[in-house]
């Protein structure tokens, strides 16, 4: 490994998703770099690496003169080197996501899928869907691409596989900052976790980069900590997500391309709403701080500039009640708005009411459900959907039949 072109350094790299990337040095840098943004490194099969905003956490001495040094790294790209931050550059980026393959269901690939036990016979015929092209603005397409492997021959032969995986690819005008391709995968990132109502996260990110001198893409893999990704991965079914892919294809173009021109619009209201779905550790008055403060921040951006929190809470709830209350069957919007005001100010305040048997902790989870559900309507509906669509898909949804009838 190399901090610079005259330091040479032997050591391993080891990846893990939660943890990150760790890098062991038999020696170490200059106690002067105990931050290094770039690190270049040449892996044992001839490929090229960089890691990228690394940090010194561990140097021990074995021997005299001798060092050894651990250094944790943000991120990790293998299939090039990148000498400085602002090399760090790619013509096109593909992301593989959690849930994404069950949230598209697209299964017109597989063409033919017959028995026929009398004569012991399967037949399986299978071709790649067509990719989904989105022009998401003048200098930015999205590409939602089917990949498949396929079938492998081995020695001892006792199944045959083929496994689709879908990709979503940006493909840029012109080279764009590594800045710019993670808050492009981030935004859509965020797009499936609202229709799925559940935590997504990059499984999978590889950058595509032309070198100099040569028109070909070049594949560069991306590799960075994601520590809250789940232990074990749970298939989905339709039936559990808000809304699927299948509800909403005639107008996914129109939806993704509204859904990144909101993005400046929107964020102050889309950052605490999603910080509520991707911290699993938060107690429930913080996922219900972060959605109250979510609605504020969208009756503010898209409503009404200045108002009273009370009548930011009831203006968006009167606008998009036809959408939801057939499914939470709220009896009294004065109740239940009287109900956020107070929640939310006293776990904002830290009040001495809040004390044992006066938390309610059972009242608090059902509203932070309901307003999950009111926040994703508003903001599904200012990016496009109707009131028709969403009230069919709710309704089509088990996601939020438990708390029926819950609140009064």
């Amino acid at each position: 490994m190399l901090a610079d072109p005259d330091s040479r350094i032997p050591g391993t790299i080891i990846f893990d998703k939660k943890n990150g990337a760790t890098l062991d040095l038999i020696g170490a840098f200059p106690r002067n770099k105990t931050k290094l943004e770039i690190i270049l490194g040449v892996l044992e099969d001839g490929n090229y690496c960089t890691l990228f905003n690394s940090f010194e956490i561990r140097r021990t001495h074995h021997l005299p003169g001798m060092e050894i040094a651990t250094y944790i790294s943000n991120f990790l790209f293998i299939g090039a080197h990148f000498t400085n931050k602002s090399d760090i550059k790619f013509n096109e980026i593909s992301v593989h996501y959690l849930h994404l393959d069950e949230w598209l269901n697209i299964r017109s690939g597989f063409k033919k899928i017959e028995t026929d036990p009398k004569d012991f016979k399967i037949s399986i015929e299978y071709e790649l869907p067509k990719s989904i092209d989105v022009n998401i603005n003048s200098s930015t397409k999205l590409t939602v691409n089917l990949t498949a492997t396929a079938p492998t021959i081995k020695m001892v032969q006792k199944d045959v596989i083929i496994r689709q995986k879908a990709f979503i690819n940006f493909e840029y005008n012109k080279k764009a900052s590594f800045e710019k391709i993670l808050a492009d995968s981030f935004h859509f990132q965020n797009f499936l976790t609202l229709l799925l109502q559940k935590p997504s996260y990059p499984k999978e990110l590889i950058g595509q980069l032309k070198m100099k001198g040569d028109k070909k893409l070049h594949p560069v893999k991306i590799f960075f900590q994601i520590s809250q990704l789940p232990n074990e991965e749970k298939e989905l079914l339709p039936i559990d997500m808000l809304i699927d892919y299948k509800q909403i294809r005639k107008k996914f173009s129109t939806l993704i391309t509204s859904w990144y021109a909101n993005k400046t619009k929107l964020k102050t209201a889309n950052d605490p709403f999603f910080s509520a779905f991707y911290n699993k550790h938060l107690y429930t008055s913080d996922k219900f701080l972060y959605l109250a403060r979510s609605m504020e921040a969208f009756h503010r951006d898209t409503i009404k500039a200045s108002a009273t929190n009370k009548v930011r809470f009831s203006e968006v709830y009167s606008r998009y009640s036809k959408i939801f209350n057939s499914t939470l069957k709220i009896r009294s919007k004065k109740i239940f708005v009287e109900k956020i005001l107070k929640y939310r100010n006293d776990f904002t305040h830290s009040n001495p009411i809040l004390k044992a048997g006066n938390k309610k902790f059972l009242d608090v989870h059902n509203i932070t459900e309901q307003l999950k559900l009111i926040m994703a309507c508003a903001l599904l509906t200012e990016n496009g959907l109707t009131v028709e669509e969403l009230r069919k898909s709710i309704e089509s949804s088990r996601l939020y039949a438990h708390i029926r009838h819950k609140m009064k």
